[in-house]
């Protein structure tokens, strides 16, 4: 599954394309991060231009990314804005 954290929470079976993913959290440039999502650390992308395109803040997301900052004892300094799209099955390596 993967998961697109937004106001509205959607969850999906299959594994999108890339395509699908830029998509999702608006065509551009993808940034990988890392999240904590129920419990468990995975891959994330958000629009690497999100804050240069004034995205609104994403508080689910960035939630979920202070909490894999933290897990790794580093500092809360940013925040994610726009769509988040967590990879909850599977790794982007």
């Amino acid at each position: 599954n993967y998961f697109v954290a937004t106001d509205v929470e959607e969850e999906f079976e299959n594994r999108p394309t890339l395509k699908e993913m830029k998509a999702m959290v608006g065509d551009g440039w993808l940034e990988h991060i890392k999240v904590v999502h129920e419990g468990k650390v995975c891959d994330a992308l958000i629009n690497e231009d999100g804050k240069n395109l004034g995205l609104l803040v994403n508080p689910i997301a960035t939630g979920k990314y202070h909490a894999w900052l933290a897990k790794n004892q580093l500092p809360l300094e940013d925040m994610i804005v726009g769509d988040c799209v967590i990879c909850t099955n599977f790794s982007l390596r």
